[in-house]
């Protein structure tokens, strides 16, 4: 069993840290490990598990881990999901150990055999989720990048991206943390994706090596209503049913606006009811008015004491645009006023000029 809560150290816990956190830890755990300066700076994740397995012989320090986890702020999600491996006993999939069964042998099909795959039946309307590390390799096609914001860790400005992509039966929200990784996200270009981690409903990728270029012959289709599930903007009456905190993106309609202290409030409304946005930081400095559509990305839904609100966090982008579409026909009224008004100057102009000569 000790080798059971290892890996759950390991696994489940220490390798889905990241670099920063990763160096927290060990901070927080020099004087039960003993470790030095020298130690601290130099030791991997790997031997720092093997400490805590020679340390805590009971569990190999998951219940040490877990105090530590539920402190920080950022790893509350991951205290719950080592409590829930341990209940379980279990770290990974068992049946590796198995003899995998024989393959069967693959049917030769005749030229008039149907070669195409069964339509989905059910077609997901949420953003399929992934906890901890994953080793992939995860082919996906792009359907949308936002462009790289910058913003504040621990006094550091950095720089990432959100993406959407999906496999043929799912789709997945991404963060980028690698810039350099932007000319691989295309929309409708396939591409494959390893050593990441999944965390708070998002796919984190941060080394330039977790995605991959996949042969440029292979295809992959997706239903357009899975596509359209992927880029659609969740009714607010579907929100304030949910019972648990998640991220959304989403256009909404500015109904309110109100400054107060160092957040902005704004009042979103659609068809079927309204919520409050709450925006802090560098957000606050985007300007948008009553009657504009802000464009949400990465917004948490959190319980208030009475109400549910959205809310910006670090990760979060918004985006403003104006009711008027580029082709809408106040926008070609609008042109052809400005047109005749200003070939009615023109007209004026000349006229001037001649009785001048």
């Amino acid at each position: 069993m000790v080798s059971e809560y290892k890996k759950i150290v390991l696994l489940k816990g220490l390798e889905v840290l990241s670099d920063y956190q990763f160096r927290t830890i060990k901070s927080l755990l020099a004087r039960d490990l003993k470790l030095s300066r020298k130690m601290q700076e130099e030791y991997n994740r790997i031997q720092i598990a093997d400490l805590l397995e020679e340390k805590f012989r009971g569990d190999a320090g998951v219940d040490q881990l877990i105090e530590l986890f539920k402190d920080m702020e950022t790893l509350k999600h991951l205290a719950k999901s080592l409590q829930k491996a341990k209940s379980n006993g279990t770290s990974i999939d068992t049946t590796e150990s198995c003899p995998p069964p024989s393959p069967m042998p693959t049917p030769i099909l005749s030229s008039g055999s149907a070669m195409k795959k069964p339509r989905l039946k059910n077609v997901p309307k949420e953003a399929s989720e992934e906890v901890g590390y994953q080793s992939g390799p995860k082919e996906v096609m792009v359907l949308k990048v936002t462009e790289p914001l910058t913003y504040e860790f621990n006094g550091e400005k950095r720089t990432m991206f959100h993406a959407t992509v999906a496999t043929e039966s799912e789709f997945f929200h991404v963060k980028v943390f690698n810039i350099s990784l932007k000319e691989k996200f295309i929309p409708k270009k396939i591409i494959s994706l390893s050593d990441y981690v999944g965390r708070n409903g998002f796919l984190e990728i941060y080394n330039l090596s977790s995605v991959s270029d996949v042969n440029p012959d292979q295809k992959m289709e997706i239903s357009r209503r899975l596509i359209r599930n992927a880029n659609a903007t969740p009714k607010i009456n579907h929100l304030y049913s949910q019972t648990e905190e998640k991220f959304v993106n989403g256009v909404f309609m500015v109904h309110k606006k109100n400054v107060r202290d160092q957040c902005t409030y704004y009042e979103i409304q659609d068809s079927t009811g309204r919520m409050e946005v709450v925006v802090y930081g560098r957000l606050t400095k985007t300007h948008c008015e009553e009657g504009d559509k802000i464009k949400l990305t990465c917004f948490e839904l959190a319980f208030s004491v009475d109400r549910m609100q959205l809310r910006s966090v670090i990760h979060s982008d918004m985006k403003v645009s104006t009711p008027w579409e580029p082709h809408s026909p106040e926008v070609a009224t609008c042109l052809v006023y400005t047109l005749r008004k200003l070939d009615c100057c023109h007209y004026i102009g000349s006229s001037a000029d001649e009785k001048k000569k």
